[in-house]
């Protein structure tokens, strides 16, 4: 599971990294933490492109 908030300059590298793994099944969850970047629209494209991908959103944080 990999969380990621406000992260459009580095996302798609590290998922790109992450299902570039060879040898072993896998399946990965970014739980996009309420961002307010392009972060969602990138993450949205690649799990469009690779089922092993899927996109979670994350609680609204606590107030204060």
């Amino acid at each position: 599971m990999v969380p990621a908030r406000n992260e459009e300059m580095n996302i798609e590298r590290c998922v790109r990294s992450l299902l570039a793994q060879a040898g072993v099944p896998i399946e990965i969850i970014v739980v996009d933490d309420n961002s307010t970047d392009a972060t969602r629209a990138i993450l949205r494209r690649l799990s469009a492109a690779d089922p092993r991908l899927s996109v979670s959103d994350g609680a609204q944080p606590p107030r204060g």
